[in-house]
């Protein structure tokens, strides 16, 4: 875990080292949802990315291909 803020929390991805997905899953814990990003974001900022694009949690813990 990087950082968390309240409910919202930040995981660091084991593949970030090398791999060019995103690096790192936002968190909500309350409503679960998340979403990877590339580059850590403020907690306000990783809020607003959680509403905006926030998804159910994939079955497995791996960050996205794309």
């Amino acid at each position: 875990m990087v950082g968390e803020d309240r409910h919202l929390s930040i995981l660091a991805s084991q593949w970030a080292p090398v791999s060019d997905a995103p690096a790192f899953e936002l968190c909500d814990g309350e409503r679960e949802v998340t979403y990877w990003v590339k580059e850590i974001p403020t907690p306000q900022r990783a809020a607003e990315l959680l509403e905006e694009h926030g998804e159910a949690p994939e079955e497995e813990w791996a960050p996205p291909t794309n």
